[in-house]
């Protein structure tokens, strides 16, 4: 080839990168070429990855290209570094560049997607930009990313020779392309193990781990052991070694037998932990209200708390959302088919972050969200104004006023489900309906005024409904939230998904009705046991008792007269996932590599890890959490 750059007689490529007369490729071309291939491969792998997780049918349209930019900033900052360096030095560059651009997405994740809410009170962009580069700043993660840096800068020379026929001789297109390849694919793969920290509680703040967080889920965690029969076996099994003393039922046997029918309002709280709820909610109403003080939802994550409770099972994880539903069959359903009106009515829209499917598949007669009250108040001539596509609680209340009037009209029972959206992340002034609110507080104080509008709309709400005659029947409320809430009680725990602390899982759960007398109780519980409780109320016991045998069995247990305790499982779904269990005032936590044991009567901060203290505690619940998530994927693909 010439000096000044003409094409050499023999057609091939000049240095100039002008096309040679036998139509090859110039080098920027083919440098064009191959970026763009692995470019694609890259994201096909990564939609490939997000199908098969369940995550992909999750994702909003304007969601994509943010689900993507990791990959697109990642696999950009590759090529342009091998194209700028020619491998000189280039694992430096490549390992410096991936650790800005991971710790620029996670800052974004941050403020854009709220994968975990903002600290308290709440930081800039600039604060949060150095808190998370702080975390690469340990000797280990220093040590880590310098060892990649070496591996990247030597280990392309190394396969370049063994390419090559000679030192001086250039790689074909196809090797150079094979390099490029390996190196992308091995960036992407060596990102997951950089930092935020190297620690089970802290790996779920990496972008990728966050969305591959399905293809690890908690299932891993578990080893593989002999399923139980049955929960009464477990229960059994640790209560040979740890004997607890049964509760004493909220209700008695002789007031659930002579517990009429009731028309039921289920309010379910999104994002509502039970510290969040103050004394005084439902102030008025308290007398006559039954206070389950040590009810769990068993995950941190909307749509599995919404499959569980209204299946009456557990759903395992890894299961895609809705597949539960589809094997199980949801208690509206079933009181439907007994002669109930059933409806559903969230303040915010279906397919928010949840497909819209999944709402109708809840079993419900009826399925309301924001948009469709809005469009009922357009058609009434009394619009209503939604915020970012979500209703304002009064609005929502008015529309389920509206539906169970109807109903009590024309005599029919009826159940009907509202599903509040005020509480979540950011927590908006916007929700306030115009109630004092400074939204320059913290987010949990903004969080807990939000709540107390919620209070006003579900005290107008009952007080309304049960002062309608509606056929005789007397009408049951029962309030509780999906999950929890968390606000830094522990390192890094923000929103909600990725953690299993008590400010995760630790709901409210209460139950006023006309008919019944007051009580509380410390017994742990579940949504599992939702179903099932929800079932009797609607339909008295008898009647229940034949509705939840019918079809495939409704899972569970009746609150209202249980007394025995019960070991009570949950697992958050994010990150490198955990796994928890609490049988009587024990809890324990476990991922990957990380066990922590918590007397929650004497420490319900979870503060003190009792583990190395207690190790026969700790293994036991260890082992009765493998063997329950074991049975409990087992009974699941049983279902029909």
């Amino acid at each position: 080839m010439s000096e000044s750059g003409l094409m050499s007689e023999s057609g091939l490529m000049s240095e100039s990168g002008l096309m040679s007369e036998s139509g090859l490729m110039s080098e920027s071309g083919l440098f064009r070429a191959r970026a763009l291939a692995v470019l694609l491969s890259v994201l096909g792998a990564k939609a490939v990855l997000l199908i098969t997780s369940g995550r992909f049918a999750g994702l909003e349209g304007w969601q994509l290209p943010f689900a993507f930019s990791h990959d697109v900033l990642t696999v950009l900052a590759v090529l342009l570094c091998l194209r700028a360096s020619r491998g000189h030095g280039a694992g430096y560059l490549l390992a410096a560049l991936v650790v800005f651009c991971n710790a620029l997405l996670t800052v974004v994740a941050i403020q854009v997607r709220a994968y975990y809410s903002p600290a308290d009170p709440m930081p800039d962009f600039t604060v949060q930009w150095r808190q998370v580069l702080q975390d690469y700043l340990d000797s280990p993660s220093i040590g880590l990313i310098l060892s990649v840096a070496v591996v990247l800068t030597l280990l392309p020379k190394h396969v370049q020779m063994r390419l090559t026929p000679s030192p001086n001789a250039r790689p074909s297109p196809r090797a150079r392309h094979l390099l490029v390849a390996l190196t992308v694919y091995g960036v992407l793969g060596l990102v997951v193990l950089l930092p935020p920290r190297l620690s089970a509680f802290q790996i779920h703040r990496n972008p990728i781990v966050f969305y591959a967080s399905e293809l690890l889920a908690p299932t891993q965690l578990v080893d593989p052991k002999t399923p139980p029969a049955s929960l009464s076996e477990l229960t059994a099994t640790l209560n040979a070694a740890s004997p607890l003393e049964p509760f004493p039922p909220v209700l008695s046997k002789a007031d659930i037998e002579a517990m009429p029918p009731s028309n039921v309002l289920f309010v379910l709280m999104e994002s509502v932990g039970h510290g969040a709820i103050e004394p005084s909610f439902l102030e008025g109403l308290a007398p006559k209200m039954l206070v389950f003080d040590a009810h769990h939802s068993p995950a941190p994550h909307s749509a599995s708390a919404l499959e569980i409770l209204h299946c009456g099972a557990f759903r395992p994880p890894r299961l895609q959302n809705g597949e539960l539903l589809e094997r199980c069959r949801p208690f509206p359903a079933r009181l439907a088919a007994a002669g109930l009106k059933t409806a559903f009515f969230q303040s915010s829209f279906f397919g928010d972050w949840i497909a819209e499917p999944f709402f109708h598949a809840l079993g419900y007669g009826e399925t309301y969200d924001s948009k469709a009250i809005a469009a009922q108040a357009e058609a009434r001539g009394a619009p209503i104004s939604l915020v970012r596509d979500v209703a304002l609680e009064r609005d929502t209340t008015d529309a389920v006023l509206r539906w169970a009037s109807e109903r009590c009209q024309n005599g029919e029972h009826f159940m009907a489900t509202y599903y509040t959206w005020i509480a979540h992340a950011p927590y908006p002034e916007a929700h306030a309906q115009g109630q004092p609110f400074d939204p320059s507080e913290s987010p949990r104080t903004r969080h807990r005024q939000l709540i107390s509008v919620l209070d006003h709309e579900v005290s107008r709400l009952y007080t309304t409904l049960a002062s309608m005659p509606c056929g005789g029947r007397p009408l049951t409320l029962v309030v509780t939230g999906d999950h929890g809430e968390a606000f830094l009680e522990h390192k890094g725990n923000f929103y909600h998904t990725a953690y299993a602390y008590q400010e995760n899982l630790h709901v409210p759960l209460m139950v006023l009705s006309s008919f019944q007398h007051g009580g509380r109780t410390s017994l742990p519980t579940s949504h599992v046991d939702l179903a099932r409780t929800l079932t009797d109320l609607a339909l008295g016991r008898a009647s229940a008792d034949v509705v939840a045998g019918q079809g495939p069995p409704l899972g569970g247990r009746s609150l209202l007269d249980a007394t025995e305790v019960e070991p009570v499982f949950a697992y958050s779904l994010l990150g490198d996932g955990m796994l928890a269990a609490r049988f009587g005032r024990h809890k324990l936590i476990k991922s990957r590599d990380v066990r922590v044991l918590f007397d929650l009567e004497a420490d319900p901060e979870e503060q003190d890890d009792r583990s190395e203290r207690d190790l026969p505690m700790t293994q036991r619940l260890s082992d009765a959490t493998d063997r329950y998530f074991v049975w409990a994927r087992a009974n699941v693909s049983r279902a029909p």
